[in-house]
């Protein structure tokens, strides 16, 4: 029994020490068998029912500098005994430690208090299913670098809003996270008694603001209706009426409908507008005199007319200071009305809309449009632009890149579909546009083809401007504008 005994106590040190060396044998260091790092690490979330102040120093009598919402998220710059030293969004500061949860006792919190997840494409091109199999139909197709609210997710399968239709996604291709937002940053503005009303939900019960990196307003609530306008996150429209999926709203001359879950109204409207940082104004209720500084016997630089209206630069108690030319000039705050500068959905013209083939006595090679094209790469993406160098959507890319040696072409991809000679897949040139649809088979993107299998176009306001191979999706046509 005692021989037994001895040679159990060394086949349990023999098993002990190989686990021990094994660990040194996948990298040479002991503590590569420690767990992976959290994600989150360098992460921290106010853990609260409310929001927590970002001070200006490590010390609760300083400066409120920002506010932490729940399910809001900051970066963790320096770490001290009590404070942390943190950047969310616009907002650098302090917050003391005790008060947020990082690294995994942060997974632990969201997922106790069922945080929102988002997911981000991996892969150039990633299959949008009806159900959670991958012989399921198709419902669209989704680009790198675009970023989705999760609406639940299975071991192996996430499931998606997208404008096409609710789908769902392979794991296997996503990079899956909180969807932690930013810090809204405290203004003289945010905290005086005359922005009250812009945070009350009566002042914006009717207002919608677009929360969707960019948005389409369609004739109809439907998501195979004609396009009719363009919204982006500093775009505001007016709610006509609401129904179970679809909202009637109006932005400038816009009227059309848009998704309900892309925008937000009431009082989450001024959080949102802070986020995506849309401008304040200031408008005046009667004429007055703009002066150098805070005070009556300060030097008069000039005079504003009532209804006129400037950028709001900063709100004092009494003051507030404007943008005025190349100055910085005063107004006395009670003979004035402050409110968000929202933009307006960009209208899809009506000559934009037609399927005219192209028109103008354009001259130039592939080459010459293709490296043109190329010029641009990396510059932005901004839903409804036809800046090449500020922003611009797909077919606002390639109608400035036709429109520089001369060529006028339709503004939206499925009519530019129209324009010019269909040409075969099999035979492209340079300068070719090649267009990709949905499940529908309408088109909804172009691109450039630049040769090599290769295209250039304006793919989301994630990555901007790109260069893709031309099968990133399945191309459905190509047409030649250059005769």
């Amino acid at each position: 029994m005692k021989l037994i005994s001895k040679k159990k106590k060394r086949l349990f040190f023999l098993l002990t020490s190989l686990l021990i060396l094994q660990c040194f044998m996948i990298s040479g260091k002991a503590d590569y068998c420690e767990a992976a790092a959290s994600p989150y690490s360098k992460i921290a979330t106010p853990k609260t029912s409310t929001y927590r102040y970002i001070f200006k120093t490590y010390s609760t009598s300083s400066t409120k500098v920002g506010k932490l919402y729940k399910g809001s998220g900051a970066t963790i710059l320096k770490t001290g005994t009590t404070w942390l030293k943190v950047k969310s969004g616009s907002v650098t500061g302090y917050i003391k430690k005790a008060n947020v949860a990082s690294g995994t006792k942060l997974e632990t919190y969201a997922k106790k208090n069922n945080f929102p997840k988002k997911l981000t494409v991996n892969v150039n091109s990633l299959i949008v299913r009806a159900k959670a199999s991958k012989t399921a139909s198709i419902v669209t197709g989704i680009s790198k670098g675009e970023t989705y609210k999760m609406i639940s997710e299975t071991t192996k399968w996430a499931k998606i809003s997208t404008e096409d239709g609710t789908g769902y996604v392979s794991k296997e291709y996503v990079t899956c996270s909180y969807a932690l937002t930013d810090a809204v940053k405290i203004t003289a503005a945010s905290s005086s008694s005359s922005s009250t009303s812009k945070s009350s939900s009566s002042a914006y019960s009717k207002v919608a603001l677009c929360t969707a990196d960019s948005l389409r307003v369609r004739k109809s609530g439907s998501t195979s209706a004609q396009i009719v306008g363009y919204m982006n996150p500093k775009t505001s429209a007016t709610i006509l009426s609401k129904g179970s999926s679809w909202t009637k709203i109006q932005s400038g001359t816009v009227i059309g409908y848009i998704k309900n879950n892309y925008y937000v109204t009431g009082s989450k409207v001024p959080t949102y507008a802070s986020k995506a940082g849309v401008t304040e104004k200031v408008t005046l209720k009667t004429a007055l005199n703009v002066r150098s500084a805070a005070s009556t016997s300060s030097k008069k630089i000039g005079g504003a007319s009532k209804g006129s209206s400037y950028t709001l630069k900063k709100e004092f108690t009494n003051w507030v200071s404007i943008a005025y030319g190349s100055k910085t000039g005063y107004l006395k705050k009670s003979y004035v009305t402050i409110a968000y500068d929202f933009e307006t959905a960009v209208p899809v013209s009506q000559s934009s809309s037609s399927s005219d083939t192209s028109s103008g006595s354009g001259s130039a090679t592939g080459s010459n449009i293709v490296n043109y094209a190329l010029q641009f790469k990396g510059n932005p993406y901004v839903y409804g632009g036809t800046s090449l160098t500020n922003g611009c959507d797909c077919s606002g890319f390639t109608q400035a890149i036709y429109s520089h040696f001369g060529y006028t072409i339709s503004r939206v991809s499925r009519d530019q579909a129209n324009n010019g000679t269909s040409v075969s897949l099999s035979s492209l040139q340079k300068g070719d546009l090649i267009f990709y649809a949905n499940t529908s088979g309408t088109i909804n993107h172009v691109a450039i083809y630049i040769g090599n299998s290769q295209v250039i176009h304006a793919s989301n306001e994630k990555v901007g401007i790109i260069v893709s191979t031309y099968t990133y999706r399945t191309p459905v046509k190509a047409v030649r504008i250059i005769k």
